[in-house]
Protein backbone atom coordinates (compact mmCIF):
# COMPACT_ATOMS: atom_id res chain seq x y z
CA UNK A 1 0.00 0.00 0.00
CA UNK A 2 3.01 2.42 0.78
CA UNK A 3 4.40 1.72 -2.69
CA UNK A 4 1.66 3.28 -4.96
CA UNK A 5 1.47 5.95 -2.41
CA UNK A 6 4.46 6.48 -2.77
CA UNK A 7 4.38 6.32 -6.49
CA UNK A 8 1.03 8.67 -6.74
CA UNK A 9 2.46 11.15 -4.26
CA UNK A 10 5.69 11.80 -6.57
CA UNK A 11 4.13 11.94 -9.90
CA UNK A 12 1.62 14.48 -8.67
CA UNK A 13 4.64 16.99 -7.15
CA UNK A 14 6.22 16.16 -10.47
CA UNK A 15 3.05 17.68 -12.62
CA UNK A 16 2.72 20.41 -10.09
CA UNK A 17 6.63 21.07 -10.61
CA UNK A 18 6.13 20.84 -14.22
CA UNK A 19 2.74 23.68 -14.51
CA UNK A 20 4.23 25.70 -12.06
CA UNK A 21 7.59 26.13 -13.60
CA UNK A 22 8.31 24.74 -17.33
CA UNK A 23 5.07 25.27 -18.75
CA UNK A 24 4.98 29.38 -18.06
CA UNK A 25 8.58 29.12 -19.54
CA UNK A 26 6.64 27.63 -23.03
CA UNK A 27 4.03 30.33 -22.51
CA UNK A 28 6.84 33.43 -22.58
CA UNK A 29 7.91 31.55 -25.57
CA UNK A 30 4.87 31.62 -27.72
CA UNK A 31 4.36 35.10 -26.83
CA UNK A 32 7.47 36.21 -28.04
CA UNK A 33 7.44 34.44 -31.11
CA UNK A 34 3.77 35.91 -31.82
CA UNK A 35 2.39 31.89 -32.72
CA UNK A 36 -1.20 31.29 -31.99
CA UNK A 37 -1.04 28.60 -28.96
CA UNK A 38 -2.86 25.46 -29.91
CA UNK A 39 -6.39 25.19 -27.55
CA UNK A 40 -5.00 22.62 -25.63
CA UNK A 41 -1.53 24.27 -24.59
CA UNK A 42 -4.48 26.68 -23.46
CA UNK A 43 -5.86 24.63 -21.79
CA UNK A 44 -2.33 23.80 -19.73
CA UNK A 45 -1.54 26.80 -19.51
CA UNK A 46 -4.70 27.88 -17.67
CA UNK A 47 -4.31 25.09 -15.72
CA UNK A 48 -0.76 26.00 -14.16
CA UNK A 49 -2.60 29.57 -13.76
CA UNK A 50 -5.40 27.80 -11.43
CA UNK A 51 -2.69 25.93 -9.60
CA UNK A 52 -0.16 28.77 -9.38
CA UNK A 53 -2.81 30.94 -7.99
CA UNK A 54 -4.82 28.65 -5.94
CA UNK A 55 -2.30 25.93 -5.12
CA UNK A 56 -2.94 26.09 -1.01
CA UNK A 57 -6.58 25.56 -1.31
CA UNK A 58 -6.19 23.01 -3.68
CA UNK A 59 -3.86 21.11 -1.80
CA UNK A 60 -5.96 21.45 1.39
CA UNK A 61 -9.40 20.39 -0.35
CA UNK A 62 -7.45 17.38 -1.59
CA UNK A 63 -5.89 16.85 1.43
CA UNK A 64 -9.48 16.83 3.06
CA UNK A 65 -11.00 15.00 0.83
CA UNK A 66 -7.97 12.03 1.39
CA UNK A 67 -9.33 12.08 5.02
CA UNK A 68 -13.28 12.08 4.66
CA UNK A 69 -12.68 9.62 2.28
CA UNK A 70 -10.30 7.23 4.52
CA UNK A 71 -12.89 7.62 8.00
CA UNK A 72 -15.80 6.56 5.41
CA UNK A 73 -13.69 3.25 3.73
CA UNK A 74 -13.31 2.13 7.66
CA UNK A 75 -17.18 1.69 7.28
CA UNK A 76 -18.29 -1.68 6.41
CA UNK A 77 -20.96 -0.64 4.19
CA UNK A 78 -18.80 2.08 2.45
CA UNK A 79 -16.33 -0.64 1.79
CA UNK A 80 -18.93 -3.04 0.34
CA UNK A 81 -20.62 -0.39 -1.73
CA UNK A 82 -16.72 0.16 -2.88
CA UNK A 83 -15.79 -2.97 -3.27
CA UNK A 84 -19.02 -4.31 -5.25
CA UNK A 85 -18.58 -1.35 -7.55
CA UNK A 86 -15.29 -1.92 -8.29
CA UNK A 87 -16.34 -5.30 -9.36
CA UNK A 88 -18.66 -4.12 -11.36
CA UNK A 89 -16.79 -2.82 -13.59
CA UNK A 90 -16.11 -5.09 -16.76
CA UNK A 91 -12.08 -5.01 -17.17
CA UNK A 92 -11.31 -4.14 -13.58
CA UNK A 93 -13.61 -6.44 -11.91
CA UNK A 94 -12.30 -9.55 -14.24
CA UNK A 95 -8.71 -8.26 -12.74
CA UNK A 96 -10.18 -8.31 -8.95
CA UNK A 97 -11.35 -11.60 -8.99
CA UNK A 98 -8.64 -12.61 -10.65
CA UNK A 99 -6.36 -11.35 -8.19
CA UNK A 100 -8.44 -12.29 -4.85
CA UNK A 101 -8.73 -15.58 -6.03
CA UNK A 102 -5.19 -16.21 -6.73
CA UNK A 103 -4.66 -14.76 -3.26
CA UNK A 104 -7.07 -16.39 -1.54
CA UNK A 105 -6.04 -20.37 -3.02
CA UNK A 106 -2.63 -18.96 -2.22
CA UNK A 107 -2.56 -18.60 1.03
CA UNK A 108 -5.42 -21.71 1.71
CA UNK A 109 -2.57 -23.80 -0.17
CA UNK A 110 0.39 -22.67 2.07
CA UNK A 111 -1.88 -23.08 5.16
CA UNK A 112 -2.99 -26.66 4.57
CA UNK A 113 1.04 -27.09 3.71
CA UNK A 114 1.68 -26.09 7.43
CA UNK A 115 -0.98 -28.91 8.47
CA UNK A 116 -3.00 -25.84 10.20
CA UNK A 117 -6.62 -27.23 10.69
CA UNK A 118 -9.65 -26.42 8.19
CA UNK A 119 -11.35 -24.29 10.94
CA UNK A 120 -8.33 -22.34 11.85
CA UNK A 121 -7.24 -22.17 8.53
CA UNK A 122 -10.81 -20.38 7.09
CA UNK A 123 -10.55 -17.92 10.25
CA UNK A 124 -6.90 -17.05 9.22
CA UNK A 125 -7.92 -16.58 5.92
CA UNK A 126 -10.79 -14.44 6.92
CA UNK A 127 -8.93 -12.10 8.93
CA UNK A 128 -5.98 -11.84 5.84
CA UNK A 129 -8.30 -11.12 3.15
CA UNK A 130 -9.99 -7.71 2.68
CA UNK A 131 -12.65 -8.34 -0.13
CA UNK A 132 -15.80 -8.28 1.94
CA UNK A 133 -17.99 -10.89 0.06
CA UNK A 134 -14.89 -13.37 1.00
CA UNK A 135 -14.81 -12.33 4.42
CA UNK A 136 -18.61 -12.87 4.66
CA UNK A 137 -18.26 -16.34 3.00
CA UNK A 138 -15.52 -17.68 5.45
CA UNK A 139 -16.87 -16.37 8.69
CA UNK A 140 -20.15 -18.74 7.43
CA UNK A 141 -18.29 -21.59 5.95
CA UNK A 142 -15.96 -21.33 9.56
CA UNK A 143 -19.04 -21.48 11.58
CA UNK A 144 -20.36 -24.07 10.24
CA UNK A 145 -17.30 -26.49 9.87
CA UNK A 146 -16.92 -25.60 13.41
CA UNK A 147 -20.88 -26.28 14.01
CA UNK A 148 -20.24 -30.21 12.29
CA UNK A 149 -17.27 -31.09 13.77
CA UNK A 150 -18.64 -29.86 17.48
CA UNK A 151 -21.66 -32.33 16.65
CA UNK A 152 -19.16 -35.19 15.04
CA UNK A 153 -17.19 -35.14 18.21
CA UNK A 154 -20.40 -35.78 20.72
Amino acid sequence: MAYPALLMLTAFIVIVFMLTTIVPLFQGIFQQQGVDIPWITQWIIKLANGIQSHGLLLFLGVFGLLLVGRQLYKKPSTKQALQSFFFGLPIIGNQLQINYSFKFSQSMHLLTQSRVNLVQCLSLLQEMHAFYPLQNALAKMSQSLAREMDLGNR
